[in-house]
């Protein structure tokens, strides 16, 4: 029981501590708007400041350890501000007062928002990007930076070819003329090759390559011919060397290859001096 009876107590406060944090959460809110109206003369510039400090504040829990209790969530606050008829803007810190109005100074001159946290590239790559990047990764902008090179080298070198003056029109016509010799040199070549081509398509004609035939036989044996070693181009019953009049000599081609196969070796009878 008497544990218990603890819980509640301290059940009772914890609602009586969530309750005063709401109250201070309130007041808070309520003097940081009146601090941006009067410190803010642009009406641009104040939207800009509580829409960051509504993004900044949004799905973080306050905790405070020292009355040793948990905090409230910025859902809850927006849900106490439409009660009472007003949107709750969070609970920004005092420390953060110059940030807010540097940030809204740097969004007007710029266009880029400064935070805190990380911010993704403005080209949707995945990757996180800085407002000294205007927002983009370090690849991004480097591509960007390069874009705008090749962008201005091509301007460069149109108003140079179109301002060109006399030197360009010369070099055209210079260019001209040496394709000009080169056309005439070309035909010159052409006229001349049909006169050495024709002797020896002439000599070819007159001396055509018969079909291969067998030199025993005469029967036409194509690409299944034999070769022997004689010189002579035979079908498949003539290729023997026994089948045909061969006039090569294996038996000194075999005495020839043994011996250079099997060198003598033999000892001098006599010493050299």
């Amino acid at each position: 029981m008497k544990v218990y009876k603890e819980l509640q107590t301290k059940k009772l406060e914890m609602k009586e501590a969530v309750k005063r944090r709401k109250l201070e959460i309130e007041k808070a809110v309520q003097t940081k708007k009146l601090e941006i109206e009067a410190t803010s003369t642009n009406t641009k510039a104040k939207e800009v400041a509580l829409a960051f400090i509504a993004k900044d504040n949004s799905g973080k829990r306050r905790v405070s350890r020292r009355r040793g209790f948990e905090g409230i969530t910025a859902a809850e606050q927006i849900e106490e501000g439409e009660r009472r008829g007003e949107v709750a803007q969070g609970s920004p810190e005092r420390n953060r007062d110059e940030g807010f109005l540097l940030s809204v100074m740097e969004h007007k001159e710029t266009g880029c928002q400064s935070r805190e946290g990380p911010i993704l590239c403005v080209n949707n790559c995945g990757f996180f990007g800085s407002a000294a990047t205007m927002n983009m990764c370090s690849k991004c902008h480097k591509e960007m930076a390069m874009k705008q090179e090749q962008a201005k080298l091509a301007a460069s070198s149109f108003d140079s070819i179109v301002n060109g003056g006399d030197a360009a029109k010369e070099h055209l016509a210079a260019g001209n003329t040496a394709v000009a010799v080169a056309h005439v040199e070309a035909k010159t070549l052409i006229t001349a090759q049909p006169a050495d081509i024709a002797g020896p398509s002439e000599a070819a004609m007159e001396n055509p390559k018969g079909p291969s035939r067998c030199s025993t036989c005469r029967k036409r044996v194509g690409l299944t011919g034999f070769n022997c070693r004689c010189g002579n181009l035979y079908c498949a019953t003539h290729r023997y060397s026994d089948k045909h009049e061969c006039k090569f000599d294996y038996r000194a081609a075999a005495m020839d290859a043994i011996a250079k196969a099997n060198p003598v070796v033999k000892a001098e009878k006599l010493d050299k001096i």
